[in-house]
């Protein structure tokens, strides 16, 4: 299949013979459609055969009607009018952003991968995301409202100790995420991504320390190493609740695009945790039941996916 920030344009056999074509309007709508086509529409959403309506997560993107079926869980902003209609897609500019979430406008570098399908390069969010619900962190669904999180005073355990020493860090990086434990259960809970991890690729990352980044581009800062070739790192990457929530929808991301094409969850959650870290993707590990270990190969130290797993499961238990 080949795809571009509009839809799956053809669908194509082994031997790369076109079998089918599609294409829609900026704003879902169908244009033409012929021959075998994919369930995979708009913007490589995943349209309900019932409703036709495009599943986008959080919410339903009614195309016909060019805007989604609810307003959005997170409130506008009188900075940004268009934010404030809350039942809008990607604040009426479709060409120049999506939203994969059904959440806030983001602006994406759109690529399609043979083995795993529609693959959005994370590159910003739109201004609308720093407003209303991601200024004001929400309690995690189901989770504590206090924001107490963590382990607490929970003892550091010799699993833990060994995961954080392969990581050069120490228990102090667990105490200084669990510190942080309302930020990272709040933007957790909103792109649904698991708090332990978020909270381990921190850890993994800069021992949990808002550390400054260097003067070129691609360089991190902050907590999670935000990019400073694509952001203004005064109101992102040393933010610790924005960079906590930009950090889980990059996860999110990663994860939907995977798990949609087919993976089993703990194979997405490997390759979310793995483009966090590294690029290309190694789509090839998938199919492998030995893809955790694979996932390492050309990662920081090489050990990088198994590392922040390690740290998860045995430093934290949001």
């Amino acid at each position: 299949m080949q795809a571009d920030n509009l839809s799956v344009r053809l669908v194509t056999d082994g031997n790369g013979n076109v079998t089918g074509q599609q294409g829609h309007y900026p704003f879902g709508e169908s244009w033409y459609a012929t021959g075998a086509t994919t369930k995979w529409k708009f913007t490589g959403y995943e349209r309900d055969a019932e409703s036709a309506n495009d599943y986008a997560m959080a919410r339903y993107d009614v195309n016909r009607l060019g805007r989604f079926g609810t307003p959005d869980p997170l409130g506008g902003s009188p900075a940004l009018p268009q934010s404030l209609n809350r039942y809008a897609y990607t604040q009426n500019d479709p060409i120049n952003a999506v939203d994969p979430l059904g959440l806030c406008s983001a602006v994406f570098e759109f690529a399609y991968m043979a083995d795993a399908g529609p693959v959005y390069a994370f590159v910003g969010l739109t201004p609308d995301c720093y407003f209303g619900s991601l200024r004001t962190p929400q309690p995690a669904v189901g989770g504590d409202t206090g924001g107490g999180g963590g382990n607490g005073s929970k003892k550091i355990s010799d699993a833990c100790k060994k995961a954080l020493a392969a990581a050069g860090q120490d228990a102090s990086a667990v105490a200084r995420a669990n510190a942080d434990a309302k930020d990272i259960e709040a933007a957790a809970a909103l792109y649904g991504v698991d708090p332990n991890i978020l909270a381990a690729i921190g850890v993994r990352e800069t021992g949990f320390k808002n550390v400054p980044g260097g003067g070129n581009d691609n360089n991190g800062a902050g907590i999670y190493q935000i990019d400073l070739g694509y952001h203004d790192a005064a109101s992102i990457a040393y933010n610790p609740a924005l960079a906590a929530y930009y950090a889980a929808g990059l996860l999110a991301n990663s994860y939907t695009s995977y798990l949609s094409s087919g993976y089993s969850p703990e194979a997405a959650e490997v390759g979310a945790i793995r483009d966090y870290n590294a690029s290309p993707k190694l789509t090839p590990y998938f199919l492998d039941t030995g893809y955790v270990g694979y996932a390492d190969i050309h990662t920081t130290h090489n050990n990088y996916v198994t590392n922040v797993i390690a740290i998860a499961a045995n430093c934290f238990n949001f």
